[in-house]
């Protein structure tokens, strides 16, 4: 009864981002400097904030919300040898 609204919501997005951060350690520690966030969740500036002190990276949301065609794009790119850093100057 005594918590309210936004502190729920602040709940459900911590859990969000702890769940990201399990995976993530999950597949390795990255030494990126930053991470590339794409989605509906990159206009949430609160979250983008939580996400950077989280993992401790600088977080660039992508322009573009609807990333998944831009994904595979990019991943196919760096599977046919183009660098990373190409790849990743959208």
């Amino acid at each position: 009864d005594k918590t309210d609204k936004k502190a729920l919501a602040y709940s459900v997005l911590e859990g969000v981002l702890f769940s990201l951060y399990d995976i993530a350690d999950n597949l390795g520690n990255s030494k990126a400097d930053c991470i590339v966030c794409g989605g509906g969740s990159t206009v949430n500036y609160e979250f983008s904030k939580m996400k950077a002190t989280l993992f401790g990276k600088r977080i660039i949301n992508a322009v573009e919300k609807d990333v998944s065609a831009l994904g595979a794009a990019l991943i196919a790119m760096v599977g046919y040898g183009y660098k990373k850093d190409y790849a990743l100057a959208f």
